[in-house]
């Protein structure tokens, strides 16, 4: 078992790394989901529309973002992508995906598609957390990093899913809309467990730029932290907070849910929760305020639906607001509910301050837990709390309501009810409660709330319990005697005790009334609209008070007069008083004397000692004087006085002293009256009509106000009936204010008239309760009648049974009916004793409705897409029962197809209508793939398209061509816009960016090894074609150099280096090695003056030195002069020369020469021979026996073959060679005759002496115009390549017209030889455009004859060769013309005896020596005659 589950567990971690497959959620079926597994394919997703699902669990790594610049809908399929992060770097101010750029619109899609709802996107970074030093301390910060960010004009739609454990940084939120016009739709899914290692306001969500969306229709929001301002920031933005979307237990500094200020609009409707939130500071769910800046707007929050707002908190020592802490904003309440959140210090539930207002419409602000803050709502400033409907309930706190400054509490509907322990409101003078449409109740309790007319500051802030409901408005009319009194709102069904008006113009108030004519008083009725009252009038009496008489126990009697004062209804009315003052010594009132001057009425007195003197309040005794007919005591303490009718009566005040001690008494008297009793009269009412139907019971007989029917209501009185009794019953008014002992029927006891009253009852009609109907069941059209059953009751509950005959009748009709349609069932009967004939009798429930068969409408065809040709966009069926138009067009376009049933009556769509189906059908815009710049375009110098139309194109292309670099914008415009729309979904022309980038061009190298050869030389080569132009790059002296290469054009070209200034190429000429610089010296007699010795060449004038040695040495010898020379021994000798280093040249020393000094002599003479490749030196005579020296100098190559000496006769003389290389014979006695042979002394070891080649491979190398493959090897039969061509003509031209070779390989080897071929006209200059492959290709004869041609010209003709004599070679042929020249002139001589030339073979190497030879030296030019 162990084993089994051990297993299992290892299955369980596999499969944790492979995810759920499920359907795409809310995603068309027809798009092609891609499989990823890897961060590599999620980031391929970079560009283009993709729907994407994840199949694998993977990792991210930082610090690079996944960019999305098209549209992606990634499913995280119940897998789970993991931002890695390696150091806290990696995450400061970074999100793992960012959506476009700041030019680039995208959106993102995020779902998962998993039953469980597995998926999620999270973030990890090592143990979590990092030490940072702040202030001099190490703290430990938990590591972070954004989920979303989106660039301007974005998109970030949230389905499904879970964003985990992410978190702000300095400048990223978990979701960021931090450029204008983005938008984040979270209709699903769960973004939770955010956190942030610093205060950053917005933790889950941050809105920072103008123009963004922020709309939350489903989803939660949850468990996020910051010690910023908001889980959810926003500024000048528009949020909605809707659906089923849930914000709950998270926590920030300001506004434990929301942040907003700057003109943002946050809506909250829907059955959105908002609930458990904390704000450290202020706003435990929502911080509401303009923001920082001068130009900062007010923001507004609107909350309606049925949103729950409960259960937030402001949790710090000093926080405010625990659902709302507003400062200058605007909040509307249409609906939903705030309720039970809490404060640490003021305002649970509100907290207004500012400029701030709360309008209330609807929905419900409720707070009735205990909490720790002494306000529930607060407003401070000039805030301003208005209600117009819905309810406010604030109980169980110290103060329910605070009204601080100038803040106020408008009322125009709605209800408030506020209860405190202290006061209801804590309410300052300056603030104000205006219950401008709404009825005051105040008092201890609910229990105990009075109605209050008039309400003011003292009510409200006074009373430990206030409610404001609805009420009616009562305007008070004073009905032309003095002012009117200020309106009074009364609350809805309920009755107002009105305020006396005060006696004015000698007229006494009576009352008020619903006329001005006073006909119909106000008895504290139920007022039920807005309502005016007048006040009744009468003329005054003349009513007064006066004293007199004197008690034997008191020295003084005081009299006081009094006028009437105000007629009340209900109670006495208002008391006129004057207060008197006893200041006899111990002196105290006794007794009251009333003397009644007017008669009538009823009269009383009270009597009180004034609050501000001393001992007891009122008086305990009180006297009626004779001529009162009754004494009634009415007032506290037995002091009033109820007098019944008298002619005269009067009350004195004594006074009795007291003789314990002095002190002053003030008393109040005070008089109240109201009028006698009327007689009272009443009529019977006469009814009109007053004839009724069988069957109308008494309570519809409708009887005036106040009677009513002494049997019950639901009698029906039988026919032939001629009166039934009523009664009428007093009101209290009816008492009070009249007798009614002499009228007619009057019950005292029961306060009630009793009166019969005259009626009749004839025949009734006919009720349908008087039969049954059953109706018909198979109710659905059909074509078949549809037939109902009618029956007459028995005894139908009282009433008396119907007996006539009667017809059943459908919609008046006696035929049953088939059609669909609503049928209304009657009766037409004949009538009986007790109800007249009818026609046409119905009941509501005798109904039934033939219900028209179901056809179900056509659906339209889906997919269409613009073709050319005529669609049908709503198919017709065979046998339909409808017909179809609007249903076929040609061109893409929203259509709208009518299908009309074929009978309306008895036909219905299956939603049960009948009109005409209006079916959307559409034909789409066939898609068109916007065309793609064409990429890598480099300036050409030729007109380029960067956008390519291809063929048959459905759109047109403008401004997609041009020739020099730049960036460009091309613009694709749809054939047309009605039938096709680009693959986006739009239709507007794109523009696409293209360009044509500079033409790369290889700055010039300079060229290397350049040697001073006494022409001008070229150190930087301008190419052929070149894209730059070159200075300073020629010279001719040694020395160091600076060319500068510009480009020919910036805007077109660029250096391969990205920069386009002028290159500067630093470039020398070295100074030259002499060579073959020969000493010239003539032998001469010893003792003689001997020549001044030369040099072969000096070709800088460079300053020289001679020496001479008997050795064959270059070093070592003695300075030369002519005085030295006169001294030298017969013999031979050397001499050399040191040229010392000048402009162009280095120092250089000259190969030893000989010279013979001889002995001057008249014996006989000595002839040498003439001599090639090397020079013999002997005297021109010497005497017969005498040793005769002889120098033999080969040239460069050369070797002495042989050396012979002859006389006259031929005979040959021995000749003798000295060590130091230098020969000497004996002298005959006749002519000497000196000959000497210098032959070949190549290297070459493949080039036999005896070949057909040698003289010529020998004689050209020894010359300089040609070297071998290497030191020993010559390669004969080899090919020369176009270069090596080119260097044997430089070579020769150099040799011919400088008498030497001094040119050197370069960089690359040929750069020399080509540049100086070219400047000297050897070649063209389109040689120097040759690349290198085609340099170094092997070179065929007819072009080696060709580059060889301008090395050596002019040419003699030495040859009569006509044209066209070639038998390969014709006229016009490619190089025709210097081939012919170099036959005539006997340098190209042909492979056989008819001259063929083979002009497209390579030529070898032994053949190009000869040819080169022939062209340099004019002796071995070769005669030939063609055959």
């Amino acid at each position: 078992m162990k084993r089994f589950f051990a297993i299992l567990i290892v299955l369980a971690a596999c499969l944790a790394l492979f995810c759920v497959t499920a359907g795409a959620e809310n995603i068309t079926n027809d798009v092609t989901w891609e499989e990823i597994s890897s961060e590599s394919q999620l980031r391929a997703l970079e560009y283009g529309t993709h729907y994407a699902k994840v199949t694998q669990s993977f990792e991210v790594s930082t610090p690079s973002n996944i960019f999305v610049y098209g549209d992606l809908t990634l499913d995280l399929n119940g897998c789970t992508i993991t931002l890695k992060a390696k150091n806290k770097e990696d995450f400061n101010g970074y999100a793992m995906f960012v959506v476009g750029d700041d030019t680039n619109k995208a959106s993102f899609t995020l779902m998962d598609s998993s039953p469980a709802q597995t998926g999620k996107l999270t973030f990890a970074y090592l143990g979590d957390t990092y030490q940072e030093e702040e202030n001099g301390q190490t703290v430990t910060k938990t590591c972070r990093a954004g989920a979303v960010s989106m660039k301007k004009g974005s998109a970030f739609t949230m389905k499904s899913g879970t964003i985990d454990r992410f978190g702000g940084t300095y400048t990223l939120s978990v979701i960021n809309l931090g450029r204008p016009n983005t938008t984040f739709n979270m209709e699903g899914g769960v973004i939770q467990n955010c956190t942030t290692p610093n205060d950053l306001g917005g933790i889950a969500v941050g809105i920072t730029s103008s123009g963004n969306t922020f709309n939350m229709t489903g989803g939660e929001i949850k468990n996020c932290e910051t010690g910023g301002s908001g889980v959810i920031y926003a500024s000048n933005a528009t949020v909605h907070i809707g659906g089923n979307a849930k914000i709950t237990n998270n926590k920030s500094g300001n506004g434990g849910a929301f942040y907003v200020k700057n003109d943002t609009r946050l809506t909250i409707d829907g059955n959105a929760v908002i609930e458990g939130n904390e704000g450290s500071r202020n706003g435990g769910a929502i911080y509401a305020c303009v923001g920082s800046s001068e130009k900062d707007k007010p923001s507004s929050v609107e909350i309606g639906g049925s949103a729950k707002i409960s259960g937030n908190k402001a949790s710090g020592t000093y926080s405010y607001g625990g659902a709302v802490y507003a400062e200058n904003a605007a909040i509307t309440m249409t609906g939903g509910t705030i309720e039970n959140n809490g404060a640490q210090n003021g305002g649970n539930e509100l907290f207004l301050i500012g400029s701030t207002t709360f309008t209330m419409r609807g929905g419900k602000l409720r707070h009735t837990i205990d909490a720790a803050a002494w306000r529930t709502v607060s407003l401070r400033s000039s805030a301003k709390l208005s209600i117009s409907d819905g309810e406010i309930e604030l109980l169980n706190e110290p103060y329910a309501m605070e009204l601080r400054d100038t803040a106020k509490l408008t009322a125009t509907g709605g209800t408030v009810i506020a209860s405190g322990t202290i006061a209801a409101f804590d309410l300052v003078s300056t603030a104000d409660v205006d219950p401008e449409k709404a009825a005051t109740f105040a008092g201890a309790d609910a229990e105990t709330a009075e109605f209050i007319t008039y309400p003011n500051l003292t009510t409200y802030a006074g009373s430990k319990y206030i409610k404001l409901v609805p009420g009616w408005k009562l305007t008070l009319d004073s009905n032309g005697h003095g002012t009117n009194p200020d309106p009074i709102i009364v609350p809805k069904n309920y009755g107002a005790k009105l305020p006396m008006l005060d006696d004015t113009d000698g007229y006494v108030c009576t009352g008020w009334y619903y006329d001005a004519a006073c006909t119909r008083a106000y008895a504290m009725e139920k007022i039920t609209a807005d309502t005016t009252l007048y006040a009744g009038w009468v003329q005054s009496g003349s009513f007064g008070l006066s004293f007199s008489g004197v008690n034997q126990d008191t020295n003084d009697v005081w009299y006081l007069t009094f006028d009437p004062v105000t007629y009340g209804t209900e109670e006495w009315g208002k008391s006129q008083t004057k207060t008197f003052t006893i200041t006899n010594t111990g002196a105290v009132a006794l007794n009251v004397e009333l003397e009644n001057k007017s008669g009538g009425g009823i009269l009383a007195i009270y009597f009180e000692k004034n609050e501000n003197s001393p001992g007891s309040k009122y008086v305990k005794s009180a006297v009626l004087k004779p001529g009162a007919s009754k004494l009634v005591y009415m007032e506290s303490e037995g002091l009033g006085h109820r007098v019944g009718s008298f002619v005269s009566a009067s009350f004195k005040i004594t006074a009795k002293d007291f003789t314990d001690e002095t002190h002053k008494q003030e008393y109040l008297v005070g008089l109240k009256w109201q009028r006698n009793p009327a007689i009272a009269s009443l009529d019977t009412p006469e009814l009109n009509p007053n004839t009724f139907d069988y069957g109308t019971t008494l309570g519809e007989i409708e009887l005036p106000e106040g009677w009513s029917w002494v049997d019950s209501s639901d009698v029906r009185l039988p026919v032939g009936t001629t009166e039934a009794s009523a009664r009428y019953t007093l009101s209290d008014n009816d008492k009070k204010y009249y007798d009614w002992s002499n009228v007619e029927g009057y019950d005292a006891e029961a306060g009630t008239v009793t009166r019969d009253i005259a009626l009749t009852i004839t025949k009734g009609d006919a009720a349908a309760m008087l039969f049954s109907c059953t109706l018909p069941t198979d109710l659905i059209y059909d074509g078949t009648p549809k037939e109902a059953t009618v029956t007459a009751l028995e005894a139908p509950a009282g009433y008396a049974p119907y007996t006539g005959t009667f017809t059943v009748l459908y919609n008046g009709s006696a035929t049953p009916p088939t059609d669909a349609g609503t049928y209304q069932v009657s009766i037409s009967g004949s009538g009986d004793d007790c109800y007249r004939s009818f026609i046409a009798l119905r009941d509501e429930n005798w109904i039934f409705t033939i219900s028209p068969a179901t056809v179900t409408p056509p659906a339209a065809v889906t997919g269409l897409v613009y073709n050319g040709e005529t669609q049908t966009g709503v198919v017709l069926p065979e046998n339909a029962l409808f017909t179809l138009t609007g249903n076929t067009a040609k061109n893409a376009g929203e259509y709208t197809a009518t299908a009309s049933l074929l009978s309306k009556r008895n036909y219905v769509w299956s939603d049960g209508t009948s009109d005409d189906k209006r079916i959307a059908w559409s034909i789409a815009r066939a898609s068109v793939t916007p065309p793609a710049a064409v990429t890598g375009l480099v300036y050409n110098g030729e007109t380029q398209t960067g956008v390519v139309l291809p063929e048959n194109a459905l759109f047109t292309l403008t401004g997609n061509t041009a020739k020099n670099a730049g960036e460009y914008t091309a613009t694709a415009s749809l054939v047309s816009k009605q039938n096709y729309v680009w693959a986006d979904g739009t239709s507007d022309d794109k523009r696409i960016e293209w360009s044509i980038a500079r033409a790369s061009v290889t700055p010039p190298a300079a060229v290397t090894g350049l040697v001073y050869n006494g022409e001008t030389q070229t150190g930087v080569v301008l190419p052929e074609n070149a894209l730059f132009t070159l200075t300073g790059n020629t010279a001719k002296n040694a020395g160091e150099y600076t060319a500068t290469a510009s480009l020919v054009s910036k805007q077109n070209y660029v250096w391969a280096d990205g920069t386009s200034d002028d290159k500067q190429i630093a470039w020398s000429i070295a100074k030259a090695v002499l060579s073959d610089i020969t000493v010239l010296m003539e032998s001469f007699a010893q003792g003689k003056t001997p020549s001044t010795p030369a040099l072969s060449a000096n070709p800088d004038h460079a300053a020289v030195r001679f020496y001479y040695s008997t050795r064959n040495l270059n070093s070592g010898g003695t300075l030369w002069s002519a005085e030295k020379g006169k001294t030298l021994s017969v013999g031979v000798h050397y001499i050399y020369a040191e040229l010392d280093e000048s402009e162009n040249y280095l120092a250089y020393t000259t190969a030893p020469t000989s010279f013979v000094v001889y002995t001057l002599a008249t014996g006989e003479r000595i002839r040498i021979s003439e001599t090639k490749h090397g020079y013999v030196q002997a005297p021109p005579s010497a005497m017969p026996g005498t040793a005769v020296p002889v120098a033999a100098e080969p040239d460069k190559g050369y070797v002495l073959g042989s050396l012979r000496v002859t006389d006259e006769s031929g005979r040959s003389i021995s000749v003798t060679e000295k060590a130091d290389g230098t020969y000497f014979f004996i002298m005959p006695d006749s002519t000497a005759y000196i000959d000497a042979e210098f032959v070949g002394n190549m290297p070459f070891v493949d080039v036999p002496v005896s070949a057909w080649y040698a003289d010529a491979v020998r004689d050209a190398w020894a010359n300089g115009l040609i070297d071998g493959v290497n030191a020993t090897h010559f390669e004969p039969d080899g090919s020369l390549t176009v270069a090596q061509a080119i260097k044997l003509a430089a070579a020769l031209h150099q040799r011919i017209e400088n008498g030497t070779v001094t040119l050197k390989n370069g960089s690359p080897w040929y750069r020399s030889y080509l540049e100086y071929a070219v400047e000297h006209g050897v070649i063209e200059e389109s040689y120097l455009g040759y690349s290198a492959a085609a340099l170094n290709a092997p070179v065929q004869r007819a072009e080696f004859a060709h580059i060889l041609y301008g090395a050596a010209k002019p040419y003699a003709a030495i040859n009569e060769i006509g044209a066209n004599a070639l038998p390969d070679v014709k006229t016009g042929d490619r190089y025709a013309d210097e081939i012919y020249t170099l036959y005539r002139a006997g340098v190209l001589t042909g492979s056989d005896r008819s001259a063929t030339f083979y002009p497209t073979s390579l030529i070898r190497r032994s053949e190009a020596a000869a040819i080169l030879i022939r062209a340099f030296d004019e002796e071995a030019r070769k005669t030939l005659t063609l055959q």
